[in-house]
């Protein structure tokens, strides 16, 4: 019973003394030179056994939060339900790319339509994630590519920052030769300043085309060659197949728009530095609000070919009648019905007044002539134009309320339970929780969207 009881007050007893003070008074004798008792013995023995489980639960507890995660659903009574589930190895490799595009990508009407694009998009992102986890796998075993892709920003910073200073040498400094060849027309007194800012561009370039084409490419060329097996492999599907690769590879924005920022890069330095304008393009991929307006002008583009082939076709009309009425007052520039049409299309916006403006006066026209050149000021230049300009602005107006929409329902919803953040805050209130702090830990602590896909998934499989 001793011994119990030594234990029991050992591990009541504070503070505790460090692992090593424990073992240096377990080797140490006393001071009078006999050895310690074996009571004393025992109770350093029992504060050891503490430590080392109290060192082992911090170890233990903390594998598990490492590997596991959960999801919160607020049950018909106003009660949170946690639900503990096991991730695989994979799942820390999700990244903030894959996050944000799955994000971005959902449905978000309704918590029915979430869950629908969850399960609809579960494999794909799955694919990611595990494909993501090998490269880090890679990247941890060689120690500069580790280096290299966890500064990926930094380097594509820089080729930003050289792509600026190279073409503001360009803008400022080049200037004409005389020169009859083409390649000696043009020359600038810091054209070894640009040669070398270039080169260490095109390093830099290069680098992040790798680097996207790696972590890009095999995913889009696997889905071309998915459902492919041995048994169907003949030359008739691998052509077929390459077919599909190559278009895939296409059709994606990235590949195909960093398949030519290596390209200009690579021109810009061989063959002239004008080429390296391109870079400065690099602001649509990072402002996001530049990518709006070209949204804008790339969603309604059926209408606006339309509301082009309008426009065509009022030109033809206006130049078949300036061809038959005025054909004296354009000045030579209608010889042919093909070259008044033309000069209708090119001279319209060029001159003050439309086509009317470019037109040599004659009293005798006047009068027809005022109605040619009003209706067409009002039908082609004013009517169209408005039409389009109109369709533009209503389209950017519009996703600009997506986009508010979507703050909004990314802030204040849960995108697994469907329910807002009064609710999920009054919820909190009622276990006795941390007041304000409901809505934010049950969406970043405990409700992760991806994680109840990887649950999905490894359930579903």
């Amino acid at each position: 019973m001793w011994l119990v009881s030594s234990v029991t007050s050992i591990f009541k007893r504070k503070p505790k003394p460090t692992y090593h003070q424990n073992e240096v008074m377990l080797t140490q004798g006393r001071s009078d030179g006999l050895p310690n008792s074996p009571r004393e013995q025992v109770n350093v023995i029992a504060v050891l056994l503490a430590q080392e489980r109290e060192e082992s639960w911090k170890d233990a507890s903390g594998f598990f939060k490492k590997n596991s995660a959960n999801i919160e659903v607020l049950r018909e009574d106003n009660h949170l339900e946690k639900t503990y589930f096991y991730l695989p190895p994979f799942c820390h490799a999700i990244t903030k790319d894959t996050k944000n595009q799955f994000n971005n990508a959902v449905n978000r009407v309704s918590a029915e339509t979430k869950c629908l694009h969850l399960m609809k998009e579960a494999g794909d992102v799955i694919d990611v994630i595990k494909y993501e986890y090998q490269l880090q796998r890679l990247y941890d075993r060689v120690t500069i590519l580790a280096l290299l892709t966890k500064n990926i920003m930094l380097w594509r910073d820089t080729a930003f920052l050289l792509a600026v200073a190279i073409n503001f040498l360009v803008l400022t400094t080049y200037y004409q030769t005389g020169s009859d060849n083409p390649q000696d027309a043009y020359e600038s007194d810091f054209s070894g300043l640009v040669l070398g800012l270039g080169s260490v561009l095109i390093v830099f370039a290069l680098f992040i085309v790798a680097y996207f084409m790696i972590k890009t490419a095999p995913l889009l060329v696997r889905q071309a060659w998915e459902g492919t097996t041995r048994a169907k492999l003949t030359l008739t599907t691998i052509i077929i197949n390459c077919i599909k690769s190559v278009f895939y590879l296409l059709s994606d924005f990235y590949v195909l728009y960093y398949s030519v920022y290596g390209l200009t890069a690579i021109i810009g330095l061989t063959v002239t530095p004008f080429f390296f304008a391109f870079h400065m393009f690099d602001v649509l991929v990072r402002f996001p609000l530049l990518q709006s307006v070209l949204q804008s002008i790339w969603i309604p583009r059926k209408p606006l070919l339309l509301t082009f082939l309008l426009y065509l076709l009022l030109n033809y009309v206006f130049s078949l009648a300036g061809y038959y009425f005025f054909y004296d007052e354009y000045n030579g520039y209608c010889s042919s019905t093909w070259l008044c049409f033309l000069t209708a299309i090119d001279k319209a916006f060029k001159v003050d007044g439309g086509i009317g403006g470019f037109l040599t006066p004659n009293v005798e026209t006047s009068v027809s002539r005022f109605v040619f050149d009003n209706l067409y000021n009002l039908l082609v230049m004013i009517i169209m134009i408005n039409i389009v300009a109109g369709m533009i602005i209503d389209n950017f107006g519009s996703l600009r309320e997506e986009e508010k929409e979507f703050r909004f329902d990314v802030s204040n919803i849960c995108f697994i339970c469907g329910h807002d953040r009064e609710t999920l805050e009054k919820a909190n209130d009622a276990r006795g929780g941390v007041g304000g702090m409901g809505f934010i830990n049950h969406i970043k602590k405990r409700t992760l969207s991806l994680e109840l896909l990887i649950l999905y998934c490894l359930y579903s499989r």
